[in-house]
């Protein structure tokens, strides 16, 4: 053990949920429990507290569930950190806030996706909408930075994927859809079946979904809808997918699974 800290308790509801990130020499993750909800860097040296940021929630609800996310604007990082009823961006090196947008949702658990120019945030129950943000305001940027936001089969789990101008996503019921990642109008949504807490994952012009089922739907990564495979694990699963080198790693309820092409040489 390097180092341990065990300073940080607080009242969980279904655990933390997220993940941390690391980002040089922090380590950043969001608390938004019961009760209290804040947003943290820790030392990766050391365990010790560097900073901590407390949320002003507005909502009934505190809990949320999101991963946070490092992004780079005109040359300056930010931490975007989605929770109930508020996006914050925080200065990486103090907390300060940066900008804020308020919601109406609670239970956020998507993390934010970042790409031309703008910061894309699910924003959790009762109702999901997508909020697509301008990150280079400053204060309260609600009515001001807001770019877009779609209402329509927006995940409250997976979170969204992002190929150039196009945002490919899946309901927690099944329906896929394709976004103008610039404008929010819907390319197409379709129904594939089954219920999805898994993220999709891009790769080769292709987007890859896994259900609670345990069925893996392979879609074009095109602005219209095209099925590719369909291939049934027959074993539920709720874990995103996992990538080593050519490999698909796929962790169901009582097996972890290796899926690659072997052809190529590769192991």
């Amino acid at each position: 053990v390097i180092w341990k800290n065990a300073d940080l308790f607080y009242a969980p509801v279904h655990g933390n949920g997220g993940s941390p990130v690391v980002n040089g020499d922090k380590l950043f993750f969001s608390v938004d429990g019961s009760t209290e909800a804040y947003v943290i860097a820790l030392s990766t040296e050391t365990g010790e507290v560097v900073w901590k940021f407390e949320r002003d929630v507005e909502a009934g609800a505190k809990f949320s569930f999101s991963t946070p996310l490092v992004i780079r604007v005109d040359g300056v990082e930010q931490l975007i950190s989605t929770g109930s009823s508020v996006v914050h961006s925080l200065n990486v090196e103090t907390g300060q806030v940066n900008w804020l947008v308020r919601h109406a949702g609670y239970s956020v658990i998507p993390k934010p996706v970042f790409g031309n120019g703008l910061v894309y945030v699910s924003t959790g129950y009762d109702s999901s909408s997508l909020l697509a943000i301008d990150p280079s305001g400053e204060g309260d940027v609600t009515d001001s930075h807001v770019k877009w936001s779609a209402s329509r089969q927006i995940p409250h789990t997976p979170s969204v994927a992002l190929v150039e101008d196009a945002i490919f996503m899946i309901s927690d019921k099944g329906i896929a859809s394709c976004l103008n990642a610039l404008t929010g109008e819907v390319h197409w949504q379709q129904r594939v079946g089954g219920n999805y807490s898994a993220s999709p994952i891009v790769n080769d012009g292709k987007v890859f979904f896994l259900s609670e089922e345990g069925e893996g739907i392979v879609v074009a990564a095109e602005k219209n809808f095209k099925k590719i495979a369909t291939n049934a694990l027959q074993e539920r699963t709720l874990a995103s997918y996992g990538v080593i080198d050519d490999a698909l790693l796929i962790r169901t309820q009582t097996h972890l699974y290796r899926i690659e092409d072997r052809s190529t040489g590769s192991r």
